[in-house]
């Protein structure tokens, strides 16, 4: 299920619920972690190495969703 357009590609405090879409997440620390998918109050990201990196939820400060479609087509 695609978010409401209010919320895509804008930071928006995580409050522990989310959309199944892939996001960004910024961890409370700052560090941006690119292209996660969530899944049961977690969200996983893949390696290069193809192994999945877990950030939980409690660990993410801020989630930003994003267009896909815009950047599909070239806007």
């Amino acid at each position: 299920m695609r978010p409401s357009l209010n919320k895509m590609n804008s930071w928006v405090e995580f409050k522990g619920f989310y959309d199944k879409h892939e996001c960004d997440i910024m961890l409370k620390d700052g560090t941006i972690i690119y292209y996660c998918w969530p899944n049961s109050g977690s969200f996983t990201v893949l390696g290069d190495d193809g192994k999945g990196q877990i950030f939980k939820g409690d660990e993410v400060a801020q989630i930003r969703y994003k267009d896909y479609f815009k950047k599909l087509k070239g806007e």
